[in-house]
């Protein structure tokens, strides 16, 4: 599996398609466009998988800068015209907050009507939703059956000959969610999908080699792998890289080359390297400090759906570095964003400040709020203190 965020892997495998996957009715389809001037094109003559594809590049960056917003209205266009693709990542956006204000009955609409439709990535969000009883009743039971229905859905396209299918399909059997974890036939799922030109399996699969996911460990065989569909413009191999140029696993230990490679991972949209990067201007490693480069690359991550990203800058607002001063408000805006996107510390983080009005007006009933957030996200102890301060959750 993707060393990144596993719900955005599966969502956002086709970033670097060699070759897109139609369906009869069009709505399953997934674009291979891979720059915003020829994925606009499609876009303007209806080819809504071009939409859904132009407002992921402008989510994520991938050749510009993140404005979720215009992601958000591409992929509102791209679900009203039926690509189910399009909706599921309009769902994602409501549900984490990204771009707009969160609304869980909304998005587990969206993925309940696109998982209808056959499209599995929408039915293994849901799961995760009822799994956690966010915005729908938690039921361990229907979760389950969500995660089985997405691995037949991705079974059937994945056997139609549409491997970015085969690599969600992989991503899913990598997971203990709703069907046996499989490591071995992931594996061979990422390579079957890589020898026919998706990119992103070949990242996958070269993942699955670093970390000995149903194969011995060969990170040099690893490292080749992603350099190879890092050189062809993918995101996730040029993180993969470079993450293996930070350690040495691999290759040799270079942070020069490490720096310069996740700059190009972040340029290609991988959000998590825009995160990774910014670690170098903060340490000064092989470049001058520069906290509010730092700062600037975080942000960039966080306005894409970094969760990470949103909860390191509320810590620096908080405490202020040099470059980068004390704002709390600032802070608490971070915090949010990561709390939305599912980040129980920064849930907790925020109940705090609005307990004790630190930097913002006190709110006891805001404090509750999110120290609930924090339980459904899994705070080891904020259901007890929930308890205590008489709230609920779930």
């Amino acid at each position: 599996m993707s060393a990144y965020t596993s719900r955005l892997s599966a969502l956002l495998v086709c970033v670097a398609l060699a070759a897109c996957s139609k369906t009869k009715d069009g709505a399953l389809d997934v674009s291979s466009c891979r720059e915003r001037a020829a994925c606009q094109a499609e876009c303007d003559r209806g080819v809504w998988a071009g939409c859904t594809r132009l407002g992921e590049q402008h989510q994520h960056g991938a050749g510009g800068d993140v404005d979720p917003v215009a992601a958000r209205e591409l992929y509102d266009r791209a679900c009203k015209g039926g690509n189910q693709l399009g909706c599921v990542d309009l769902a994602l956006l409501l549900q984490d907050g990204i771009g707009v204000a969160p609304d869980w009955a909304r998005a587990a609409g969206l993925y309940r009507a696109s998982c209808d439709r056959g499209m599995g990535v929408a039915c293994v969000n849901l799961g995760v939703m009822t799994e956690m009883g966010q915005g729908v009743a938690r039921d361990q039971g229907k979760a389950d059956a969500l995660f089985r229905k997405a691995a037949e859905h991705y079974e059937t396209a994945c056997r139609a000959g549409a491997s970015v299918w085969c690599v969600n399909l992989g991503v899913l059997l990598t997971e203990e969610h709703g069907v046996p974890r499989d490591p071995a036939r992931a594996l061979s799922l990422f390579d079957q999908a890589c020898q026919k030109g998706d990119l992103d399996g070949c990242a996958n699969f070269a993942d699955a080699l670093a970390a000995g996911q149903g194969i011995a460990p060969d990170p040099e065989r690893a490292a080749s792998i992603a350099a190879a569909a890092c050189d062809k413009g993918n995101a996730l191999g040029c993180g993969q890289l470079a993450s293996a140029q930070l350690s040495g696993k691999g290759v040799p230990a270079d942070a020069g080359k490490a720096r310069e490679t996740f700059d190009r991972a972040c340029q290609l949209g991988a959000l998590h390297a825009c995160h990774m990067l910014a670690g170098f201007y903060t340490m000064g490693k092989g470049v001058a400090a520069d906290p509010a480069k730092a700062a600037a690359l975080h942000d960039r991550a966080c306005r894409g759906g970094e969760a990470r990203a949103c909860s390191y800058l509320a810590k620096l607002y908080a405490s202020g570095v040099p470059g980068v001063p004390v704002d709390p408000k600032r802070a608490a805006v971070y915090d949010e964003r990561a709390c939305n996107m599912g980040d129980a510390m920064a849930c907790m983080d925020l109940s705090v400040m609005h307990a004790m009005g630190n930097g913002i007006p006190r709110n006891d009933e805001q404090a509750v709020f999110y120290l609930d957030r924090s339980c459904l996200f899994g705070h080891p102890s904020a259901c007890d203190l929930l308890e205590k301060a008489g709230g609920h959750s779930r």
